[in-house]
Protein backbone atom coordinates (compact mmCIF):
# COMPACT_ATOMS: atom_id res chain seq x y z
CA UNK A 1 0.00 0.00 0.00
CA UNK A 2 1.09 3.52 -0.47
CA UNK A 3 2.69 5.84 2.09
CA UNK A 4 0.75 7.79 4.56
CA UNK A 5 -0.29 11.34 3.24
CA UNK A 6 1.45 14.56 4.71
CA UNK A 7 -1.52 15.69 6.19
CA UNK A 8 -1.61 12.01 8.29
CA UNK A 9 2.43 11.92 9.28
CA UNK A 10 2.11 15.89 10.54
CA UNK A 11 -0.87 15.10 12.79
CA UNK A 12 0.60 12.36 14.14
CA UNK A 13 3.61 14.16 14.25
CA UNK A 14 1.70 16.89 16.30
CA UNK A 15 -0.17 14.76 18.97
CA UNK A 16 3.51 13.49 20.21
CA UNK A 17 4.77 16.88 20.40
CA UNK A 18 1.97 19.28 21.05
CA UNK A 19 1.39 20.36 24.24
CA UNK A 20 -1.20 18.18 26.45
CA UNK A 21 -3.64 21.30 26.95
CA UNK A 22 -3.91 22.07 22.94
CA UNK A 23 -4.40 18.35 21.93
CA UNK A 24 -3.53 15.06 22.89
CA UNK A 25 -4.66 11.45 22.25
CA UNK A 26 -8.11 9.87 24.53
CA UNK A 27 -6.74 7.80 26.92
CA UNK A 28 -7.73 4.46 24.70
CA UNK A 29 -5.52 5.66 22.18
CA UNK A 30 -8.33 5.27 19.10
CA UNK A 31 -9.23 9.13 18.87
CA UNK A 32 -7.64 12.85 19.30
CA UNK A 33 -9.53 15.60 21.44
CA UNK A 34 -8.52 19.26 20.56
CA UNK A 35 -8.83 21.23 24.21
CA UNK A 36 -8.55 24.55 23.57
CA UNK A 37 -9.42 25.18 20.27
CA UNK A 38 -7.65 29.20 20.19
CA UNK A 39 -4.28 27.50 21.20
CA UNK A 40 -4.40 24.67 18.77
CA UNK A 41 -5.44 27.27 16.00
CA UNK A 42 -2.16 29.50 17.28
CA UNK A 43 0.28 27.47 18.35
CA UNK A 44 -0.49 24.15 16.01
CA UNK A 45 -2.38 24.78 12.99
CA UNK A 46 0.00 27.43 11.45
CA UNK A 47 3.19 25.34 12.46
CA UNK A 48 2.25 22.03 11.41
CA UNK A 49 -0.40 22.48 8.94
CA UNK A 50 -0.26 25.95 7.24
CA UNK A 51 -3.90 26.55 7.85
CA UNK A 52 -5.21 29.75 9.69
CA UNK A 53 -8.62 28.54 10.30
CA UNK A 54 -10.08 25.47 12.23
CA UNK A 55 -12.65 25.20 9.73
CA UNK A 56 -10.05 23.99 6.82
CA UNK A 57 -8.09 21.77 9.28
CA UNK A 58 -11.87 20.32 10.11
CA UNK A 59 -12.63 19.86 6.07
CA UNK A 60 -9.51 18.37 5.44
CA UNK A 61 -9.98 15.44 8.52
CA UNK A 62 -12.99 14.91 6.78
CA UNK A 63 -12.14 14.32 3.74
CA UNK A 64 -9.35 11.58 4.78
CA UNK A 65 -12.37 9.93 6.60
CA UNK A 66 -12.33 11.38 10.35
CA UNK A 67 -15.24 11.68 12.42
CA UNK A 68 -16.06 14.45 14.39
CA UNK A 69 -17.72 14.04 18.11
CA UNK A 70 -18.31 16.86 20.63
CA UNK A 71 -18.38 16.77 23.92
CA UNK A 72 -18.89 18.68 27.19
CA UNK A 73 -15.64 17.69 29.07
CA UNK A 74 -16.30 16.39 32.88
CA UNK A 75 -13.91 19.45 34.13
CA UNK A 76 -15.03 22.49 36.59
CA UNK A 77 -15.17 24.85 33.68
CA UNK A 78 -17.17 21.69 31.50
CA UNK A 79 -15.68 23.55 28.15
CA UNK A 80 -16.87 22.06 24.72
CA UNK A 81 -14.30 19.93 23.42
CA UNK A 82 -13.68 18.46 19.84
CA UNK A 83 -12.78 14.81 19.22
CA UNK A 84 -12.33 13.49 16.18
CA UNK A 85 -11.54 9.57 15.12
CA UNK A 86 -10.51 7.39 12.39
CA UNK A 87 -10.53 3.58 12.59
CA UNK A 88 -6.99 3.84 11.24
CA UNK A 89 -5.66 6.39 13.60
CA UNK A 90 -4.14 5.07 16.74
CA UNK A 91 -1.89 5.91 19.40
CA UNK A 92 1.47 3.93 18.76
CA UNK A 93 0.23 2.26 15.74
CA UNK A 94 2.01 4.17 13.33
CA UNK A 95 1.25 0.99 10.25
CA UNK A 96 -2.17 1.73 10.15
CA UNK A 97 -1.78 5.35 8.97
CA UNK A 98 -0.87 4.18 5.21
CA UNK A 99 -4.49 3.22 5.12
CA UNK A 100 -5.92 6.55 5.63
CA UNK A 101 -5.97 7.77 2.15
CA UNK A 102 -8.24 10.66 0.38
CA UNK A 103 -10.76 8.92 -1.59
CA UNK A 104 -10.63 8.80 -5.60
CA UNK A 105 -12.32 11.94 -7.72
CA UNK A 106 -16.27 11.02 -7.66
CA UNK A 107 -15.73 8.25 -4.80
CA UNK A 108 -16.55 10.99 -2.65
CA UNK A 109 -20.11 11.84 -4.19
CA UNK A 110 -20.95 7.86 -4.42
CA UNK A 111 -20.22 7.59 -0.61
CA UNK A 112 -22.35 10.48 0.63
CA UNK A 113 -25.48 9.42 -2.14
CA UNK A 114 -24.39 5.77 -0.11
CA UNK A 115 -24.88 7.28 3.04
CA UNK A 116 -27.66 9.86 2.11
CA UNK A 117 -29.71 6.51 0.78
CA UNK A 118 -29.02 4.51 3.93
CA UNK A 119 -30.32 7.64 6.17
CA UNK A 120 -33.34 8.63 4.21
CA UNK A 121 -33.96 4.42 4.37
CA UNK A 122 -33.78 4.70 8.18
CA UNK A 123 -36.18 7.73 8.61
CA UNK A 124 -38.86 5.68 6.17
CA UNK A 125 -38.61 2.60 8.39
CA UNK A 126 -38.49 4.98 11.75
CA UNK A 127 -42.14 6.90 10.15
CA UNK A 128 -43.37 3.34 9.61
CA UNK A 129 -42.48 2.71 13.10
CA UNK A 130 -44.17 5.59 14.16
CA UNK A 131 -47.12 5.61 11.76
CA UNK A 132 -47.92 1.72 13.41
CA UNK A 133 -47.24 2.47 16.97
CA UNK A 134 -49.92 5.80 16.26
CA UNK A 135 -52.65 3.74 15.31
CA UNK A 136 -52.16 0.98 17.71
CA UNK A 137 -52.52 3.81 20.09
CA UNK A 138 -55.50 5.14 18.81
CA UNK A 139 -57.24 2.07 18.51
CA UNK A 140 -56.09 1.50 22.56
CA UNK A 141 -57.64 4.75 23.09
CA UNK A 142 -60.83 4.13 21.90
CA UNK A 143 -60.87 0.90 23.30
CA UNK A 144 -60.60 2.15 26.63
CA UNK A 145 -62.81 5.02 25.73
CA UNK A 146 -65.77 3.11 25.38
CA UNK A 147 -65.30 0.53 28.24
CA UNK A 148 -68.69 1.29 30.70
CA UNK A 149 -67.72 3.96 33.22
CA UNK A 150 -67.44 2.73 36.73
CA UNK A 151 -70.33 4.72 38.12
CA UNK A 152 -72.51 2.98 35.54
CA UNK A 153 -71.35 -0.27 36.14
CA UNK A 154 -72.85 -1.02 39.31
CA UNK A 155 -69.09 -2.74 40.68
CA UNK A 156 -70.29 -6.05 38.11
CA UNK A 157 -68.39 -6.23 35.55
CA UNK A 158 -70.72 -6.61 32.18
CA UNK A 159 -68.46 -8.99 29.99
CA UNK A 160 -66.59 -8.19 26.62
CA UNK A 161 -70.00 -7.73 24.68
CA UNK A 162 -69.41 -4.10 24.86
CA UNK A 163 -66.02 -3.73 24.14
CA UNK A 164 -64.55 -3.47 20.86
CA UNK A 165 -62.33 -5.88 19.01
CA UNK A 166 -59.11 -5.69 18.56
CA UNK A 167 -56.64 -6.17 15.63
CA UNK A 168 -54.46 -9.21 15.64
CA UNK A 169 -51.56 -7.72 15.43
CA UNK A 170 -51.54 -6.05 19.31
CA UNK A 171 -49.64 -8.86 21.80
CA UNK A 172 -51.57 -9.14 24.31
CA UNK A 173 -48.66 -7.58 26.37
CA UNK A 174 -48.72 -4.66 24.72
CA UNK A 175 -52.92 -4.49 25.56
CA UNK A 176 -51.65 -5.02 29.48
CA UNK A 177 -49.27 -2.27 29.70
CA UNK A 178 -51.58 -0.02 27.73
CA UNK A 179 -54.84 -0.72 30.20
CA UNK A 180 -52.06 -0.16 33.18
CA UNK A 181 -51.31 2.83 31.53
CA UNK A 182 -54.74 3.56 31.68
CA UNK A 183 -55.68 2.76 35.13
CA UNK A 184 -58.32 0.23 33.57
CA UNK A 185 -58.08 -1.85 36.91
CA UNK A 186 -61.33 -3.44 36.22
CA UNK A 187 -60.01 -5.33 33.48
CA UNK A 188 -57.76 -8.32 33.07
CA UNK A 189 -56.77 -10.38 30.86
Amino acid sequence: MSKPSHFVQRLYHALEKAPRNTIHWTDDGLAFIVVDRDLFVSQILHNYFKYTKFTSFERRLRLHGFRRRSFVSQEVCQRALVMFSHPHFQRDNRALLRLISLPAQGETVANADEELSDIYNSINGLQQQIDLATSKLELLVQYVMESPDDDESDGEFAGDDYLPQLPIDFSIAEVERALVDFDVHRMSM
